[in-house]
């Protein structure tokens, strides 16, 4: 093997491009020490390398989906309590407000009252004089109306 090739060799294996076949003869020109001392911190990462025990992938990667599984599952919870905490807080502000406008409201109606029964009833006197004079206003056109109706029929 030329160094050209050992070369592209070595810059595969650092890009991790590399074949098991080519893995293999890295490792016998590492084992027989006769290449280059630049070259031996790559032999010496080449000694370490482990075998991968038969099924570990598959292990490794149904550990991972299981990880998954359950972190989706804390995340799914998770929203769930946002979700309740949420509910509680517009339920607890509606039942504030609600509160807050019925004393209003109280308020309001408490205002129109009267605690002095004379001031009470010279203001309801008031506000029937005031009805009664719109009444009769009222009236008067409907008087008017029935005058000239009488006086029409009366022609015919």
């Amino acid at each position: 093997m030329t160094t050209q090739e050992i070369n592209t060799l070595l810059k595969n294996y650092d890009e991790g491009t590399t074949t098991e076949a080519q893995e293999r003869e890295l490792r016998r020109l590492a084992a027989a020490r006769v290449l280059p001392d630049e070259w031996n911190e790559y032999f010496a990462a080449l000694d370490d390398v482990v075998e991968v025990p038969d099924g570990l992938e598959q292990r490794l990667e149904a550990r991972i989906d299981a990880l998954d599984e359950v972190e989706q599952a804390k995340h799914h919870h998770l929203w769930r309590r946002m979700a309740g905490i949420a509910a509680t807080v517009a339920i607890l502000l509606s039942v504030g407000l609600y509160v807050h406008n019925q004393r209003q409201i109280q308020e309001i109606l408490n205002k129109d009252t009267y605690t002095d029964p004379q001031a009470a009833y010279n203001e309801t006197e008031l506000v029937l004089t005031q009805m009664a004079n719109h009444l009769n206003k009222g009236s008067e056109g409907v008087d008017a109306l029935e005058q000239m109706s009488d006086i029409l029929n009366s022609k015919s």
